[in-house]
């Protein structure tokens, strides 16, 4: 599923056109969507004055509308995005508003809240030794303050493998120019002061900050 932020005025205008078409559709030319990790993101940024918010859940294979998940912003973080109008009402699967926070803040209701990934987990494996999964060091949305690499440190581990599939990487330390091989080597080297060496071992590049993928790095 894809999730779209409206007022819900704009919604009820378009249940009364049988159709859906963002006021921003013949300048953007596409319907800006989200993914469900992105949507308190997108709304604490975007829509944050607003005083009220719906967003509606979309399946994608019910539009009939080509869906392409890029960036055109700069960023490297990549969002869903439908090209094509109007939305049919019958792709919208639900419809649900958004709450705030004792901070103000956009939350999305307790029902569609999904528990965030444990940042490391053993793997029973069979084999002398052992196997741990975990985010990768340095997500932006993951692992924010470099949390990773202590637990690396504490269990022992001494070679991470990389396994991603896609290109395109956003971390919030990386630099120009920057692979993700790059980055976790630096980062570690920087917060454990050559300490502890790990050897590292990478498959393909990708975003983490993409769930999407289903990909999440393994070690």
């Amino acid at each position: 599923m894809i999730y779209h932020i409206l007022p819900p005025e704009t919604w009820k205008t378009a249940q009364s056109n049988h159709g859906y078409t963002p006021q921003a559709f013949p300048e953007d030319g596409f319907i800006h969507c989200s993914d469900l990790y992105q949507v308190e993101k997108t709304a604490n940024t975007i829509f944050h004055e607003a005083s009220d918010l719906l967003v509606l859940e979309i399946d994608p294979q019910r539009t009939g509308i080509r869906l392409v998940y890029e960036n055109l912003e700069g960023g490297q973080m990549t969002f869903p995005h439908l090209y094509g109008s109007p939305l049919p009402l019958e792709s919208v699967i639900s419809v649900f508003p958004l709450q705030r926070d004792e901070k103000g803040d956009w939350r999305l209701p307790a029902h569609m809240q999904r528990p965030k990934p444990t940042l490391i987990t053993e793997i029973p494996y069979g084999q002398a030794g052992c196997v741990y999964r975990s985010v990768m060091p340095g997500s932006s949305l993951f692992d924010p303050h470099d949390e990773v690499f202590d637990l690396y440190l504490q269990v022992g581990i001494q070679t991470v493998v990389i396994l991603n599939t896609f290109e395109a990487v956003s971390y919030t330390h990386l630099r120009a120019h920057e692979t993700v091989l790059d980055l976790v080597c630096r980062l570690l080297l920087e917060k454990k002061n050559n300490k502890n060496t790990l050897t590292y071992n990478q498959f393909t590049h990708s975003t983490l900050d993409n769930p999407h993928t289903h990909t999440n790095p393994h070690i």
